[in-house]
């Protein structure tokens, strides 16, 4: 990320880079041009260009710690501003307290006195960083109450050395362990008895045609995941999704050539909706040729590309591949059981929308359809105009670390 800002701390201009190894890289510029926004978007050989209204008070990105040194807060004070995040691609309010004096201790083992700072970010209200300020007003230590992540100031050696000798994988670290679940995908019906520290459970867990919440307490929630028949009546009189549901979106690119090539190649013409998407899915588990965790996200095009990728990849591909066929889709995020660790993990699936209702499709794990072993936080029609839609992960990414999970019953 490269800012350029007033000495008053306004964006002037940007240039936001998402390297997305080893399939591509994004690149987002914009220019504040008097109360516009004009903004291009490279990724995948396409530009992308868009204006949009701009209050020129807006700071930067990077204006945050320059004004909490120059200006220090006052013991107890409180101070907002607006300032625009390039990954969201949008304006949001930051709030910044001071909090107090406290005693921390930095990587080395020494321990300071220094200024608590906390900050919070109106697109991501869960989110609240603490940072600690040393009498020069350098920010040497930082603590994010997602995933408990402490971040430390230090020169570039130790930095490097640090992560050479503690690898960290985010997969494993985020597991959410229960008891052995046998067979759990080819179970029909499983409920779970699901705690969630801070906040009303019940309420992170949507309902739908295959999965119901139920309250017990504010942390504890009663979830009931079914698995929907092949041969489910349709639903009568069911109201037709959104257009965004067909429309072609940055990461659903459901008009590039190559992604009408596959979904061409998985389903004939003449099939019905239902039995196309079953086929789609089976084609997207049987095509891709490299499962690797190594990309973020790629676009549905890249992915038609270069066929790697994770759950993320086999998600993106399948709804693109649904939409190009005029089936509406979108993603799906939350949990799945993993057999190798008895635990849940992280997880983006497809749902369709066939005979009224949503329908999922899984084709990391090509089953046709899904059984009760997935646990839904969240959909998206991935449709927000950003470098990488973050929102659409928020729900899974305020929840891993926080959950504990039990199996009441399996069928």
């Amino acid at each position: 990320q490269h800012t350029e800002e007033t000495a008053t701390g306004q964006l002037r201009s940007f240039r936001f880079r998402v390297d997305n190894p080893p399939i591509s890289t994004m690149e987002t510029v914009g220019a504040i041009r008097g109360e516009e926004l004009a903004l291009e978007t490279h990724a995948n050989g396409k530009v992308d260009t868009k204006t949009s209204k701009w209050d020129p008070d807006t700071r930067s990105p990077a204006w945050q710690d320059r004004d909490l040194q120059e200006h220090p807060l006052q013991p107890g004070e409180t101070r907002s501003f607006e300032m625009y995040d390039p990954e969201l691609n949008q304006v949001v309010t930051i709030t910044v307290t001071e909090n107090g004096n406290a005693t921390t201790t930095l990587l080395d083992g020494t321990e300071i006195d220094a200024r608590r700072i906390v900050m919070t970010h109106s697109a991501i209200p869960f989110l609240s960083l603490t940072s600690y300020m040393n009498v020069d007003g350098e920010v040497v230590k930082s603590e994010s109450n997602i995933l408990q992540v402490v971040t430390y100031t230090v020169d570039r050696e130790t930095a490097l050395r640090e992560i050479d000798d503690q690898p960290v994988d985010l997969a494993v670290e985020t597991l959410v362990q229960v008891k052995p679940i046998e067979q759990a995908h080819d179970r029909t019906r499983i409920v779970y008895r699901i705690k969630v520290s801070g906040g009303d459970a019940a309420a992170q867990f949507p309902n739908g045609p295959t999965q119901q919440s139920q309250r017990i307490s504010d942390s504890e929630a009663e979830v009931t995941v079914t698995a929907l028949a092949a041969d489910a009546a349709p639903v009568a009189d069911a109201e037709t999704p959104e257009p965004r549901y067909l429309s072609a979106t940055r990461f659903l690119d459901s008009n590039n050539p190559l992604v009408i090539r596959h979904s061409q190649s998985a389903a004939a013409s003449d099939m019905a909706p239902a039995a196309a998407a079953r086929a789609m899915e089976q084609y997207v588990h049987d095509t891709m040729r490299d499962r690797n965790f190594a990309t973020g996200l790629a676009t549905a095009s890249e992915v038609a590309d270069k066929l790697e990728g994770d759950c993320t990849e086999h998600a993106v591909l399948l709804a693109a591949m649904l939409r190009a066929r005029k089936i509406p889709a979108r993603v799906a995020v939350g949990l799945v059981y993993s057999q190798q660790h008895a635990a849940f993990a992280g997880h983006m699936w497809t749902e369709a929308w066939l005979d009224g209702r949503w329908t999922p499709l899984d084709a990391t794990l090509g089953r046709g359809g899904i059984g009760a072993a997935h646990i839904k936080l969240a959909d998206s029609a991935l449709d927000e105009d950003a470098p990488t839609p973050i929102a659409a992960f928020l729900p899974m990414i305020h929840l891993l670390g926080e959950m504990e999970i039990e199996v009441v019953s399996a069928e």
